[in-house]
């Protein structure tokens, strides 16, 4: 579960040979994008069926303080995200040891890092909406589609309000299932396995 790798007390960390963070609201066109997919038709239906949910599998690398997250960095961060926006929604969160500084990026040389930074120091909703619609920050830019999700359909289609908010929170922490491939291999291997996932969607 989630919880069992939040647990161990190490940093998610995106090594610098992979692309940066691109889920996100879609211009045009009816299909969801995947943050909204990610929201709507998987945690928020499984927590209200109260079922357990598989997100596809990640591959990671781990050494004594860091798990190198080598396939699922868009997933991961998008929970991040959202964990991140839940706690500037409903700050007695802040008070229940919720998570959300738990991801490092070394993207672009650490630029993509700042970005995520910027998103972490947020402290309260009124910051979030101080920050212009025209924001390139993709972090920023998914938890005002956050928001939007919430905001619109959370509360009235999906029944999730402020007083069962805890338990949502422990919903995608206990119940939100992974398929880790973990690796023990050099960076040449690690590198060539990250390629043929991306490749070949194996």
């Amino acid at each position: 579960t989630l919880r069992e790798y939040l647990e161990k007390g190490k940093t998610f960390v995106i090594p610098n040979y992979q692309r940066g963070y691109v889920w996100g609201k879609k211009p045009k066109g009816n299909d969801l994008d995947a943050v909204s997919f990610m929201l709507e038709k998987s945690l928020i239906p499984g927590f209200n069926n109260n079922t357990p949910i598989f997100i596809q599998g990640i591959t990671v690398t781990e050494n004594d303080k860091e798990i190198i997250l080598i396939d699922g960095q868009q997933r991961l961060t998008t929970i991040c995200c959202l964990y991140k926006y839940l706690y500037l929604k409903y700050p007695i969160l802040s008070h229940n040891g919720i998570k959300f500084d738990w991801l490092e990026t070394r993207v672009n040389n650490g630029r993509e890092d700042n970005d995520l930074q910027e998103m972490f120091t947020l402290r309260t909703l009124a910051d979030l909406d101080k920050i212009s619609p025209d924001t390139t920050n993709k972090y920023i830019q998914n938890i005002k589609l956050i928001a939007e999700i919430f905001d619109h359909e959370a509360e009235t289609k999906f029944c999730i309000k402020a007083d069962s908010i805890e338990q949502f929170v422990k919903y995608i922490s206990n119940f939100l299932y992974i398929v880790v491939i973990e690796t023990e291999a050099g960076l040449s291997k690690t590198i060539q396995i990250f390629n043929t996932i991306n490749t070949a969607g194996l």
